[in-house]
């Protein structure tokens, strides 16, 4: 019988958790492509940032983070768990 209840504990206390994640929360996928060009700068690296907020120049938690050099192409994708879907 303890055994019993403690199985029928463990079903209640994680269902929940396992539904909430599967169905309130959407993934989306976010990305940018670019090559970074300067006029002035001919060598030389460059941080890109994938932020929620456009407004921010330093996003202290970004969605993604990369540093590659002037000149050169590149691709940033990260999948985000949401409840609403990003703009």
């Amino acid at each position: 019988m303890l055994v019993f209840k403690t199985i029928i504990l463990v079903i209640v206390i994680f269902t929940p958790k396992i539904i909430e994640t599967n169905i309130l929360y959407k993934t989306y996928e976010v990305g940018i492509l670019g090559i970074p060009l300067c006029k002035k700068v001919a060598t030389g690296f460059v941080v890109v940032y994938l932020s929620e907020k456009p407004h921010i120049q330093k996003e202290w938690k970004p969605i993604a983070r990369t540093v590659i050099e002037y000149g050169r192409q590149f691709v940033l994708i990260r999948k985000v768990k949401s409840l609403k879907k990003r703009p």
